[in-house]
């Protein structure tokens, strides 16, 4: 089925958006109609099945643009030469096809989604066109559809003002190209997903603009760069399912500016750095590993840690320091089925409001303290089917808001001394 669009009054309409991704159905627009709205459209959006009918007249010169968007299958490219669009500020389309540009973008440009004009032209290529990346006023580059490129241009140094680069889901990409360390106004690098990168570069510290780092699903990262902790503005790090990841560099403690760490399903993971207790900004924590068995003894330096997820199955038991979390409100430490018991100096967190203590097997008593933590309100013990009983000071805080899950043969057990009252 074939759609035919008509417009009224285009002068002034400012945005056009047409996309039938989802169906066989087909529109076809007459370009004249488009050209009629030249001095007011300042968004353009063409999916897919979207046919731009060609009059061979000369295209005129849209100077309102802002945003254009076109679909990576269209049939006839864009009429317009791009480069002519003074105002164009995001582009989302095809760049390339068959190894040959497509479009000489406009000076101005600060946002590129770049596609092939199909997968199958994306599939011949190995490297992106160098020609294409060229403008020093780039501030964002999304090449997450361009994932069967093998690599970057061999330079990158001319885009001065890259601040975000998304390279996800690359899985030919072995390594990260030395150019993007060059790229010192680099504030989030996103490489998420694929399995054949299997290092960073040494160079990798030089990115001292750097707040926002997700190397997420790299099946065969195995560490980090010893520069690593050069990172000095870093503030959100997610390594999560690095699942072969075995170690974290000793600078890691550097890494001051940070407060967002996601270690989620690092299942190797051996060891924290005795530096990591110097990360004094870390808010979040989340920790997922079958292999870690002990936090470092500096992990109570952690003075504004407010979120820990710890799910450490071969955890054996927490640092005397733990104590020293002031500001830690949300503890969980479900799933460390290892874990025995727990250090008094637990009875000095002060600020923790939840405690899910979950399928901790092999956990057998708590501290006598830990009902006296004045902010408690929620404390999860269930599956804990090694603990003999529960404090008193626990019991009691029960009239007074706090909400227990005990685990079963407690549960049975207080039932049954319930009635024999």
């Amino acid at each position: 089925m074939r759609y035919t669009i008509s417009y009224q009054r285009l002068e002034q309409i400012k945005g056009v958006r047409l996309s039938r991704e989802e169906t066989e159905a087909e529109y076809e627009i007459d370009e004249n109609r488009i050209f009629s709205m030249k001095k007011s459209l300042r968004v353009l959006a063409l999916g897919n099945k979207i046919n731009v009918s060609r009059s061979g007249q000369k295209a005129p010169n849209f100077k309102e643009l802002r945003f254009l968007r076109l679909g990576g299958d269209i049939s006839g490219l864009w009429p317009v030469n791009l480069e002519s669009l003074e105002r164009l500020a995001v582009f989302h389309g095809p760049v390339f096809k068959d190894g040959v540009t497509l479009y000489r973008l406009p000076k101005r440009l600060r946002v590129m989604n770049a596609t092939a004009q199909s997968q199958e032209s994306a599939n011949l290529q190995e490297s992106m066109p160098a020609n294409i990346i060229k403008n020093s006023s780039l501030e964002e580059l999304d090449l997450e559809e361009l994932k069967t490129l093998q690599r970057l241009p061999e330079r990158l140094d001319h885009l001065t003002a890259l601040k975000v680069m998304i390279l996800d889901e690359w899985d030919k990409m072995q390594e990260v190209p030395e150019q993007v360390c060059e790229l010192r106004s680099l504030c989030k690098l996103s490489i998420c997903g694929g399995i054949s990168l299997k290092n960073l570069p040494n160079s990798f510290g030089q990115l001292s603009c750097l707040e926002e780092l997700i190397l997420t699903s790299r099946k065969q990262l195995e560490g980090l760069p010893p520069t690593f902790g050069g990172l000095s503005s870093l503030k959100h790090l997610n390594l999560a399912e690095c699942v072969n990841l075995k170690e974290l560099p000793s600078s890691f403690g550097k890494l001051r500016s940070l407060q967002i760490l996601n270690l989620e399903s690092c299942w190797k993971l051996e060891a924290l750095p005795s530096s990591f207790g110097q990360l004094c900004q870390l808010k979040r924590l989340s920790l997922r590993s079958e292999d870690l068995k002990e936090l470092p003894s500096s992990f109570g330096e952690l003075s504004s840690l407010a979120e820990l997820r710890c799910n450490c199955l071969e955890l054996k038991e927490l640092p005397v320091s733990f104590g020293q979390l002031s500001s830690l409100t949300h503890l969980d430490l479900s799933c460390c089925m290892k874990l025995k018991t727990l250090p008094s100096s637990i009875g000095e967190l002060r600020s923790l409001k939840d405690s899910n203590l979950s399928a901790c097997f092999k956990l057998e008593k708590l501290p006598s303290n830990i009902g006296e933590l004045p902010c408690l309100t929620q404390l999860d013990l269930r599956q804990c089917h090694s603990l003999r009983k529960c404090p008193i000071s626990i019991l009691r805080q029960r009239n007074q808001g706090l909400t227990i899950w005990l685990p079963d043969h407690l549960k049975e057990r207080e039932s049954t001394s319930s009635k024999q009252r």
